[in-house]
């Protein structure tokens, strides 16, 4: 990686380098911290292109480890694909692949809705055993894309999907 000193475009050397690895290892904030948090702790960052440059690597193998699970990946609503790759991306994606059964047959067979309902995180902070409200609002907005991938794509493949829904009481219908 490519760290500079902040503000001058010098690159930063071993030595600064570990002085901030140190720095912000020694910080103690809690989970669910943005970059900004740190900011105070280090005098070097990662340039923009850099910070691309990870980006769009980590986004590769996110969408290779997707297609890996759903090989029709590539034929979803674009708005499906965005709430997909979205859970793989925050947990990782053998973290997704094992935890999510559901939600993975649901997607497997374009069932959108349920889809919707079993993208739900119920991952809760160790320290307050609540959900946080960060996670809570993600939930919404993956949840409302697989709805909308839904009125976009309602036909799905296999009517006889056999997951049930953790909030509603029975399968939601589909008009076909």
């Amino acid at each position: 990686m490519f760290f500079v000193r902040s503000g001058t475009g010098i690159r930063a050397t071993a030595a600064e380098i570990d002085r901030a690895f140190n720095a912000v290892a020694r910080a103690r904030f809690g989970s669910n911290v943005d970059a900004q948090s740190f900011r105070n702790l280090t005098q070097i960052e990662l340039t923009t292109g850099e910070i691309d440059n990870i980006y769009k690597s980590d986004v590769a193998v996110f969408h290779a480890g997707v297609k890996g699970i759903f090989p029709d990946f590539l034929t979803y609503p674009e708005i499906a694909k965005r709430a997909i790759v979205d859970l793989p991306f925050t947990m990782g994606v053998n973290g997704f692949r094992g935890i999510f059964k559901d939600f993975q047959a649901a997607v497997r067979l374009r069932n959108w809705k349920v889809a919707a309902v079993e993208s739900e995180r119920r991952f809760k902070n160790k320290k307050t055993g609540k959900i946080s409200a960060n996670m809570v609002r993600r939930n919404a907005i993956i949840r409302g894309w697989l709805e909308q991938a839904a009125r976009l794509d309602p036909f799905f493949l296999n009517d006889k999907c056999t997951t049930k829904p953790r909030l509603s009481p029975k399968l939601p219908s589909v008009a076909v």
